[in-house]
């Protein structure tokens, strides 16, 4: 997206951007004008790397912001990229998120609600165990986490997953006698709920799906347009 286009998300009610932009160089232009501490700011695909994480603490620096303030979520897999984020987190504020479990994307390969919990849940194990592998304490690491999860279409279920996520969670602390650590979930629509033709249904769709995110206590949602299929 361009920095218009994301000025246009925010001016329009939204709380926080994901860059996708693959080349990290492009940074600087794309949030031109937007206050870096106002807003969450995630990043996905290509862009979740140690060098997109570098270049916004650089342009953080340069426009005179504590970094700390910064509201980051970094997105890097656990189990891909364990290393890379295990790099970072000596010299990240605390506050910032290195690590994301994807379950969203899996669901909408067809995962069933109880395999997306598991893969994620065996997603933050892996960050933990990997962690404590390294000598590095793994209760300072529990904060660097963030998941995303698939909302459906079935507000109930959509609500039953985000408390159970929450429950498996701390279940996983308990176990590894971790102090309890909050855990960002990010809600997102499933994508394999909508519909090419008739494609205005979907709107309901999202709502039911939004609602439930929200009754179950996620921590920030996302929509997607009703004609995302057919290009939006």
């Amino acid at each position: 997206s361009t920095a218009a286009q994301c000025r246009d998300a925010l001016e329009n009610g939204a709380t926080a951007l994901l860059i996708c932009t693959a080349d990290a160089g492009a940074l600087a232009a794309q949030l031109e004008g937007i206050v870096l501490p106002a807003i969450g700011i995630g990043f996905g695909g290509d862009a979740a790397s140690a060098g997109h994480y570098q270049a916004l603490m650089a342009l953080a620096l340069e426009r005179g912001d504590d970094a700390a303030l910064l509201d980051v979520d970094l997105g890097l897999d656990p189990l891909v990229d364990l290393e890379a984020g295990l790099a970072l987190h000596a010299e990240a504020p605390a506050a910032h998120r290195l690590f994301r479990v994807d379950g969203w994307s899996w669901h909408n390969r067809g995962l069933t609600t109880a395999q997306e919990l598991g893969l994620i849940t065996a997603g933050l194990a892996a960050m933990l165990r990997g962690a404590d592998a390294r000598g590095i304490e793994a209760g300072a690491i529990a904060g660097r986490a963030s998941v995303r999860l698939a909302l459906p279409a079935d507000s109930f279920a959509g609500l039953a997953a985000c408390r159970a996520m929450r429950r498996l969670w701390d279940g996983l602390l308990a176990a590894c006698d971790i102090a309890p650590t909050p855990l960002v979930i990010g809600g997102y629509a499933s994508l394999r709920m909508m519909s090419v033709l008739d494609a205005e249904v979907n709107m309901l769709r999202t709502t039911t799906a939004l609602l439930g995110g929200a009754i179950g206590g996620v921590d920030l949602m996302t929509g997607f347009g009703h004609d995302l299929l057919t290009g939006e």
